[in-house]
């Protein structure tokens, strides 16, 4: 795994990539506390995967940075062999996203901090906060969390500097989700809490159960 590890541009601590995948290593970014689960499929030629903390990156998925661009005179066969005529369009994966089993991420897409894209998904345009999108192309169904877990989620989760402001989140809310629902809660049972305590102090994340 250490040599395995050597082979990213970038890569942080307490983050996992399954080797069973087929990756470009040298063209990806990898911030702390990140997972990329087996049978990813990135997909690239000169383009990057940026990829910050927390975020999980599901069995499965594709991602494509460097497409194929249709030449005249040029058949499918030299453009994948060649890449005569490639773009490259960096993908980004912010903080604590979700990226669903076998979702395709298509070039130049920003997925933003706290996203979740259901399984199968085909991200064809960036997110917003704290979205929930699903479907082909990827659509907007909810939202992670209310406005009020928001602010709570990311004072557990961000240093002050790192927050999203109050005023940032409301707008946010009153513009764009003033009608979608949200999906998650509050509740985590009695064994959890101890399991998350007990990660969190082993990884170094104490400020989450502060």
């Amino acid at each position: 795994m250490l040599l395995f590890r050597r082979h990213f541009a970038e890569i942080g601590k307490h983050t996992f990539v399954n080797p069973n995948s087929q990756l470009v290593p040298e063209n990806m970014y990898l911030d702390d506390y990140v997972v990329i689960q087996d049978n990813t499929n990135f997909i690239s030629l000169n383009g990057k995967l940026y990829v910050k903390k927390y975020s999980v990156i599901s069995s499965g998925c594709i991602i494509v940075p460097s497409p194929h661009v249709l030449k005249v005179g040029v058949p499918f066969y030299l453009n994948a062999q060649y890449h005569i005529g490639d773009v490259n369009k960096d993908i980004v994966i912010e903080e604590d996203c979700w990226i669903g089993a076998g979702a395709i991420l298509l070039p130049g897409v920003t997925i933003r901090r706290g996203t979740v894209v259901g399984a199968g998904a085909v991200v064809t345009k960036d997110t917003l906060p704290y979205s929930v999108v699903a479907g082909v192309p990827a659509k907007l169904i909810a939202t992670k969390f209310t406005l009020q877990q928001v602010l709570q989620h990311e004072k557990m989760l961000y240093r002050e500097d790192e927050r999203f402001s109050e005023s940032k989140l409301e707008n946010l809310y009153s513009s764009e989700y003033e009608k979608v629902p949200s999906i998650g809660d509050e509740d985590i049972s009695e064994e959890d809490k101890r399991m998350l305590k007990s990660s969190c102090r082993e990884l170094g994340l104490e400020q989450i159960i502060q």
